[in-house]
């Protein structure tokens, strides 16, 4: 099996790259770094039976030790429950761990609707805060590339199952590309010159900046010209001859 992951700015084309290097390969599965955390705050919410408010510190602490469980019922690894314990103090003194937290929580106070509606990719947009802090919290609590190696036991469970390429989104960190790298696969930046950087400032995206990617894929051209680059891409992996540059263009490359 070959295993690529996938990084970029919001806006980039990531899933749409995902979703072309599907055409070249037909037996091949994309799995969503978010797809995972969703899974695990839908489940948590399903939990919930009360509104939290951020500002009774009862309530989150109460509505955080219900994530743990979460966890637990949707990864293969093993956690220390007490990573989500919620302490006031600690909060203050470092407001950044939980900005996104609050965030979402205002926003809960304003559409209680989403604390009973599943994330899905429609509607995944009005879940960005708690989708970032639950994806940068676990990376500070728990193992670096804990994220990546739940991904990666996945995929190599399809690999049983015929599948012959592994796509993983949502590469941020270097400890991402540490496990990618450990089951000898491939990251890959897509990258659109004419597009602005979104939430450039949060850590789940600034880290992305310490990444070396093993190729960039330029995708300032359309959807065809994305799809032959893709295509491109995968022959190249097959023959372990890829490039450091590739251009999604109406041109050779």
């Amino acid at each position: 099996m070959i295993i690529v992951g996938i990084m970029g700015g919001i806006g980039h084309g990531k899933t749409t790259f995902a979703e072309a290097l599907h055409r070249a390969q037909p037996k091949s599965r994309h799995i969503e770094n978010s797809e995972l955390i969703s899974e695990i705050i839908n489940n948590w919410q399903s939990q919930t039976t009360f509104i939290p408010n951020p500002a009774k510190s009862d309530d989150v602490k109460k509505w955080l030790q219900l994530l743990p469980g979460a966890f637990e019922k949707a990864t293969h690894q093993s956690i220390d429950r007490n990573i989500f314990a919620f302490d006031p103090e600690i909060a203050n003194k470092h407001p950044i761990l939980y900005e996104k937290l609050y965030t979402y929580l205002l926003d809960v106070q304003k559409k209680p609707a989403l604390l009973s509606t599943p994330i899905t990719v429609g509607n995944k947009s009005e879940y960005r805060a708690i989708l970032q802090w639950l994806g940068g919290y676990v990376q500070v609590k728990l193992p670096p590339g804990f994220w990546f190696r739940e991904l990666i036991h996945r995929v190599k469970q399809f690999e049983m199952q015929g599948v012959e390429l592994g796509i993983l989104g949502g590469v941020r960190f270097p400890a991402d590309v540490d496990v990618i790298k450990g089951a000898d696969g491939y990251v890959l930046l897509i990258q659109r010159s004419l597009s602005r950087e979104m939430d450039a400032n949060d850590p789940t995206e600034a880290a992305r900046k310490l990444i070396t990617p093993d190729t960039t894929i330029h995708n300032d051209a359309g959807i065809a010209e994305l799809i032959g680059c893709a295509k491109k891409v995968y022959d190249n992996l097959q023959n372990a001859e890829l490039k450091q540059e590739y251009f999604a263009s109406t041109s050779a490359n």
